[in-house]
C-alpha cells in the first residue's frame, strides 16, 4: 500500500512539473475594475542578456504612452534608474495618441520604452537598487477609463531578451505564478504523509479485530 502512495504521488509531483509552462518573470495587467482602470506589475526579472547604456535622475508617474507602446510604473520621485537595452521582441499593444497618467500610482518604479535608437532595440529602466531576479512589485491606477479610451489591445504580449520577458496581459487578470519545485515537493511530500497515516491506521484496525 504504502509503494503504491508513494508511486501516486511521484506521479501528481510529475504531472505538475509537466503540465504547466513557465510564466513570464514579469507579469504586468491592465483590468477594468468598474470605472477605472487598474494595472499591476509583479514577478522578478533576469537582467542577464541586457546591457546597461543610459541612466536617468527620475522617471515619469506610472503612465502609457500610445504612439510607442511604452509604460511605466512608479509615482515618479527623483532616484537614481539605470537604462537597459537588448530585447529581441518589442509587441505593440498600445493605439493612443499622447501621454496617459495614473491618477495613482504606488510600489516599485519601471519605465518599458521599445523604441529603436541605433544599436540599442528598446530600452527598460529599473531603480538602480533593483537586483537581478529579486522581486518586482508596483501598482496604478487610471481614473474613470476603460481599456477602449486608453487605447489599449486586448490579448497577450511578450517583450523578450535572452534570459527572461515582460508578459503584458490587458483586459484579464493576470495568470498565477507556477509553483516552485520545492512547493510541489511540499504538496507531493504531504500526499505520503497523508497516505501513510492512512495505511497505518487500517493496518492498526486489522490487528486491533483480529485480537
Amino acid at each position: 500500500m504504502i509503494k503504491k502512495i508513494l508511486a501516486v504521488a511521484t506521479l501528481v509531483a510529475a504531472g505538475i512539473l509537466g503540465v504547466h509552462p513557465a510564466l513570464a518573470g514579469l507579469i504586468v495587467s491592465y483590468s477594468q475594475v468598474g470605472n477605472d482602470v487598474v494595472a499591476t506589475a509583479s514577478g522578478s526579472m533576469n537582467l542577464t542578456g541586457l546591457t546597461q547604456v543610459t541612466s536617468a535622475s527620475v522617471l515619469n508617474k506610472a503612465f502609457l504612452y500610445g504612439p510607442n507602446s511604452a509604460f511605466g510604473f512608479g509615482d515618479g520621485a527623483p532616484g537614481s534608474f539605470l537604462g537597459y537595452t537588448g530585447f529581441t521582441t518589442l509587441p505593440n499593444f498600445q493605439t493612443g495618441s499622447g501621454f496617459v497618467f495614473a491618477d495613482s500610482a504606488s510600489g516599485d518604479s519601471l519605465s518599458l520604452n521599445p523604441i529603436i535608437s541605433g544599436p540599442n532595440n528598446g530600452f527598460i529602466f529599473l531603480s538602480s537598487s533593483y537586483v537581478s531576479q529579486s522581486q518586482f512589485s508596483s501598482s496604478a491606477v487610471f481614473n474613470s477609463h476603460t481599456i477602449a479610451d486608453l487605447g489599449l489591445i486586448m490579448g497577450t504580449f511578450t517583450y523578450l531578451w535572452a534570459s527572461d520577458e515582460v508578459q503584458v496581459v490587458v483586459g484579464a487578470p493576470a495568470p498565477q505564478p507556477v509553483p516552485e519545485p520545492v512547493t510541489i515537493a511540499m504538496f507531493a511530500a504531504g500526499l505520503v504523509g497523508a497516505g501513510v497515516m492512512r495505511a497505518r491506521g487500517k493496518q492498526a484496525r486489522r490487528v486491533a479485530r483480529a485480537a
